[in-house]
This record gives C-alpha cells, structure tokens and sequence, in this order.
C-alpha cells in the first residue's frame, strides 16, 4: 500500500475513534502524528508534538498554549504546559479522588467541620476537572480538524486522479487511431522531461509542437484552394497548421463557441511551444505547456 492509501485510510479510521469515542486523547494524538509524517503536514506535526512531548516557551508553543486553553495567568507564564498524556492521567486522578470523598461518610464531634472541608476539597477538584476535560476536549477538535480536512483533501486528490486517468486512457485511443506516431512523440516529451536539463526541454518544445503539425496532418492535409466557413475563405495550405484543424473542426460540425475557444487555445499553445524551441523555458512551464498541448489535441481528435 502506498503512502496515499495508508493516509487515507488511517485518516478515515481516525475520523472514526474521535466521533465514536474509541479512544482516549493521548492515544488520538499519536495517530494524528502517525498521519500528519504520512501527509508530511510540518504544522500539524509541530502542535501534534506539543502533545507528545509538551508545550515548550517558543512562539509555537505559547500560540498552541492559547488555542488549547492552557493558560491559567498568562502574564506570568503560568498555565498547563503538559502533554495530553499527563492532563489525562492528572484528569483521571481527580475524578477518582471526587468519587472517594463522595463516599466518605463523616460522623462525630467534627462532623460539620469535615462535612464542610469535604465539600471544599470535591469543588476545588471538581474545578480542575472541568478546566483539564475542556484542554483535552479542545485538543481533540482540533485533531478532528485536522483529520478531516486530510480526508477530504486525499479524498479529492483519488477523484481528481481517476478522472485524469480517464481522460489520459480516452485521449491516447483516440490518437493511436491515428497511427502510432502520436504516442511516440507524447513518449518522446515525456523522456525528454525525465532528463530535465534547457536543452532537452527545448526538444520537448520541438517534438510538441511537431505532435499539433502530425494531428493536422491527419485530421486535415493540406490543399492548395482555401475552405470556406461561411463566407469567409480560410487558407488551409501546408504551412497553416492551425488554420487546417480550424477547418477540420468546422466540417465536424463543432459549435461556433468550441471552435473560437479552441482556436485560442492553439494559438497560445503553439506559439509557446514555437517559442520554447529558441528561449529558455523551464521544467515546470513546458510541462504546463504540454498538458495544454495533449488536453487540446485529445479534444480534436475527438471529432475524428
């Protein structure tokens, strides 16, 4: 299983203990941490270790201290500074000292006095209580937080995944109906990024916009006496390569609006392409460039 899917299903088994409870603060902490290394989420991890370790005096720490709760007097630093582990062991001794005086019976000369003391001592723990349970209750919305924002994020990233891999599966059939020179040249640009030196992306450049001239090539040859779209002839020799897959389009019947929103995107996709070819393009913008290459080309071959 790889990183993705151990994330995404140690997020959903997460979500799960905190909304049903399964499992004590100190034990969500740990599984949160296991998560956020997995995501490498580096602020979910710097909290997430004030939890395993305890707050510290750093700027991190003090903001954590404020969105926990912690703080008793901020002023003079004081405030619950330990890890979720410790609040909830101090949180479980208090409930059982609550529960001991409870049961305490109190008789005698004194009885009064002690009765009065007992009461004392029950709200006097029964105050640290609350103040512990509402620190852990804070620490654990905010990993609930955190988890499900991890969830849905992988969630959609699966989603967004599935359907790119569609579309890639749907266009490259479609432009091996054109012969298998189409794929060789997307093979081509791809290894070309592999090596990712300015030259070698420069002949990426080349061969994509060598993949747009083989698609008009087949979608639409070019011939000598222009095509007309209404009344307006459109020049469609060997040299206007946009100007045949403008044509192609047109005899397929695709709408007005496909057609001009098509023939911007090529306008702008080759003349990047013809520009990388000559200038200094880097590995990030070619690659860019290329899916707007492959998008747009799947979208005409489609009319095929």
């Amino acid at each position: 299983m790889d990183r993705h899917a151990q994330a995404l299903q140690l997020a959903e088994q997460l979500l799960e203990d905190v909304e049903l409870t399964r499992l004590p603060v100190d034990r969500l902490v740990l599984k949160a941490t296991r998560l956020a290394r997995l995501t490498e989420d580096e602020v979910a991890l710097t909290w997430l270790a004030f939890e395993v370790s305890g707050c510290t005096s750093s700027e991190a720490g003090k903001r954590h201290m404020s969105r926990t709760g912690r703080w008793t007097d901020r002023e003079k630093g004081e405030g619950t500074w330990s890890p979720a582990a410790a609040i909830q062991a101090s949180l479980n001794s208090c409930d059982q000292a609550i529960q001991a005086l409870k049961v305490d019976s109190v008789g005698g000369e004194w009885a009064s006095i002690a009765l009065r003391e007992q009461r004392g001592s029950i709200a006097s723990l029964s105050s640290t209580s609350q103040a512990l349970s509402a620190i852990l209750a804070r620490v654990t919305g905010l990993i609930h937080d955190f988890t499900s924002r991890v969830y849905h994020e992988l969630q959609f990233s699966d989603a967004q995944a599935g359907m790119f891999e569609t579309a890639r599966q749907d266009v490259d059939a479609r432009l091996a109906r054109l012969g298998g020179e189409a794929l060789v040249k997307i093979e081509s640009i791809n290894e070309r990024f592999r090596v990712g030196d300015t030259e070698a992306v420069s002949h990426a450049m080349t061969t994509a916009r060598r993949l747009i001239d083989s698609v008009a090539d087949s979608v639409f040859p070019g011939r000598s006496e222009p095509y007309k779209i209404g009344d307006e002839p459109l020049v469609v020799d060997e040299s206007k390569v946009l100007n045949r897959i403008l044509a192609f389009l047109h005899s397929k019947g695709a709408t007005d609006g496909r057609r001009a929103r098509l023939r911007r995107t090529f306008s702008d996709v080759y003349g990047r392409v013809s520009k990388g070819i000559h200038d200094d393009v880097d590995i990030e913008e070619a690659r860019f460039i290329f899916l707007q290459t492959y998008v747009a080309l799947g979208e005409v071959v489609s009319f095929a």
